[in-house]
This record gives C-alpha cells, sequence and structure tokens, in this order.
C-alpha cells in the first residue's frame, strides 16, 4: 500500500494531509486535478507576491471549487488563467495571455452588459454580472463573473482579478 499526499479544502495554505491508496485509477484522476489546482495556486501566490497585491479575499478557495480564475491588467489584457478557465473556454493559455476577454464575447453578447463591465471597471469598481461567452469551438454560454480590483501596498489598482462559472 502506498500513501499519497493529498490537500485539504479547508486548508487554502495547501499542507499536504496522506491517506493510503486502495485504488490507482481513481486515484490518478483526483491527483491530476489536485496537482492543477496546486499548480495554479503556486502561481498565483507567485503573482502575489511580485505585485504586493493585499487581496480582501481568499481567491485561491475558488480554486479549489473550480471555479475559472483569470487577471487582467489595468488595459483589460490577461496576464494570467487558472486551468479552469482553459477548460472551460477551449483556448490553450498562450492562444489568451495579452487578449483582452472581451476576446470571449460575440453578436449574441447582451451590450448593456458589456457597457456596465467597462465602465465599473473604468472606475476600479467590483461588479457582478452574467454574460453570454463563446468558447473556441462557438458555442455559446452562460458566464456568471465575479470581478474585483487589486491593489498593491500602496492602495493602488495595479491589475483585477474575475472569479467566473458557468451557469445556466
Amino acid at each position: 500500500m502506498f500513501n499519497l499526499p493529498l490537500f485539504s479544502r479547508e486548508d487554502s495554505q495547501s499542507k499536504p494531509v496522506f491517506a493510503p491508496l486502495l485504488c490507482w485509477d481513481i486515484a490518478s484522476i483526483n491527483m491530476s486535478q489536485r496537482l492543477e489546482v496546486h499548480q495554479d495556486m503556486t502561481e498565483l501566490d507567485e503573482l502575489t507576491v511580485l505585485n504586493q497585491w493585499q487581496p480582501d479575499s481568499d481567491y485561491k478557495s475558488y480554486l479549489m471549487e473550480n471555479y475559472a480564475l483569470i487577471i487582467t491588467d489595468v488595459s483589460k489584457e490577461i496576464v494570467w488563467a487558472s486551468r479552469a478557465f482553459v477548460a472551460m473556454t477551449g483556448y490553450e493559455k498562450c492562444e489568451i495571455i495579452g487578449k483582452k476577454p472581451t476576446f470571449l464575447q460575440g453578436k449574441r453578447t447582451h451590450k448593456p452588459t458589456r457597457e456596465l463591465i467597462n465602465d465599473r471597471l473604468s472606475k476600479f469598481e467590483p461588479l457582478k454580472a452574467r454574460i453570454l461567452n463563446y468558447r473556441k469551438n462557438g458555442e455559446t454560454y452562460w458566464c456568471g463573473l465575479s470581478i474585483a480590483p487589486l491593489r498593491n501596498q500602496d492602495n493602488i489598482v495595479t491589475h483585477f482579478i474575475a472569479i467566473e462559472k458557468e451557469v445556466n
């Protein structure tokens, strides 16, 4: 019997807890997903330190719940995306870095919602919205999103974080 490291959902510090391995088939799927979340958490931690953000929420907990996260700079260009975002949209990270999230929108996307998002972001205000987006394959999906400004230690907004989930 092998002992595998597991990461507690309650512990956002992601300290491993060891548990006995009973079935490789089940463990390999779970481990792969947990490893991806752990990698996203590590990248998010590195960005937080690099940019000296003073987050007002534990964004890593959203990663554990399989929410899609993206970070944009103040010009709204994507600088980072979680693996759940890649899975939700069908785009690889290399295809989206440097683009504005508006590339996911199309002709059926509600214009007043787009205007609301732009207005709030221009004022560095947080917002919640539901918007029709398009996957890479052209399929539409409703996206519930919450966007918040990220401030550094001098209280200057340097980036935005969007927490997204496909909704009905």
